[in-house]
């Protein structure tokens, strides 16, 4: 028996998208990404430049360069057939002295001469004094006194590595290697080359004095 004024609600399927009229177009599917040739061309350029760059960066390294202030002009090339490690001036006048990881050591005159040394290993810190003699610290910590014609007149065993060499009349203060573990400054004497001090009473690492 039908039941009066009951509301009767029917299911509708919805319409299918394609005969309905007033319905858009479904959305496509997004293709899959094509492999961007270019991005990946420029990715290979820039590993390119980038080795490239470091290779130029290793080689220039083999040079210590000189140049004028104000104006940055090239003044002086001084080659190494290894990469260079350290580099200081004379006190006075233009000359210097560069050392490299090889053991080589160069002083360059301003008037264009120069002469060669050689240590055991690889310079950590050179200094050239105002005598001309060259003091040179290396790898295997030995710190060697070079005379003007270039002969050894001093070879000391040094306690640790020295990174920086500061002059005050014949004596010179070594700075340890901030590559060890603390240890104190210690005082050379050039002029009768020996170790007179150990500047005692820091708690860390040492990496300024004059």
């Amino acid at each position: 028996m039908e039941r009066q004024g009951a509301d009767v609600t029917t299911p509708v399927s919805p319409p299918d998208a394609g005969s309905s009229p007033d319905a858009g177009p479904p959305p496509a599917p997004e293709p899959d990404p094509a492999p961007d040739d270019a991005a990946e061309e420029e990715a290979l350029w820039s590993a390119a430049r980038s080795r490239a760059w470091h290779e130029r960066a290793w080689l220039r390294a083999l040079i210590a360069i000189l140049v004028a202030l104000p104006g940055g002009h090239l003044l002086r090339r001084i080659e190494h057939a290894a990469p260079v490690s350290a580099v200081a001036f004379a006190p006075m006048g233009r000359d210097l002295v560069s050392g490299a990881v090889d053991g080589s050591i160069l002083v360059a005159r301003d008037d264009g001469a120069s002469r060669a040394l050689q240590a055991a290993a690889g310079i950590d810190v050179a200094e050239l004094l105002p005598d001309g003699r060259v003091v040179a610290s290396d790898a295997e910590r030995r710190l060697r006194v070079f005379s003007p014609s270039s002969t050894v007149l001093a070879d000391l065993e040094m306690p640790v590595r020295v990174m920086s060499l500061r002059r005050e009349g014949t004596r010179l203060v070594a700075l340890p290697s901030y590559l060890a573990a603390a240890s104190p400054p210690l005082v050379v004497d050039v002029a009768h080359p020996r170790i007179v001090a150990r500047l005692e009473g820091h708690t860390g690492q040492v990496i300024s004095a004059r």
